[in-house]
């Protein structure tokens, strides 16, 4: 019985990861090359489009104050969708990609609110808190 094949991206990392074995010793310039040319700038993009998808998106609660369109226009209020408030009654930020029910409205899941953690120095959802720890060398990178 044969295994199934790889999808394309599988692959093709299992490709970069073939050829990142020859930065190791003995050091291989021409293989150095071949990866930075032709892979960094895929790579770079992969990496930018999934962060794109995974950005913060602020949840505030209402404020004891009177803005106006004038006080969001001069940043000196925030337009929460229902109603207008201040900066400093952010709640907690979650990530537009994971936690939005675009389906339901434009707001924060109940499952979001329920079952993640926000709070401050989290990371906005798993899948960013995985990218950036890859990005910045924290913990084991590559399985």
């Amino acid at each position: 019985m044969t295994s199934p094949s790889p999808d394309p991206v599988t692959a093709y990392l299992a490709g970069v990861r073939r050829r990142d074995e020859g930065w190791h010793i003995p050091f291989s310039p021409a293989r150095c090359c071949e990866l930075s040319q032709a892979d960094v700038p895929r790579l770079l993009a992969a990496v930018e489009a999934a962060r794109a998808l995974h950005q913060p998106f602020s949840i505030y609660d209402e404020c004891e104050h009177d803005h106006t369109e004038a006080d969001v226009a001069s940043l000196a209020a925030v337009d929460a969708g229902e109603f207008l408030t201040c900066a400093d009654s952010l709640i907690y930020v979650i990530c537009a990609g994971c936690c939005l029910g675009r389906s339901a409205g434009y707001g924060q899941t109940q499952d979001c609110a329920d079952e993640h953690d926000h709070g401050e120095g989290r990371p906005i959802c798993p899948t960013h808190a995985a990218i950036s720890a890859a990005l910045l060398g924290e913990g084991e990178v590559g399985g």
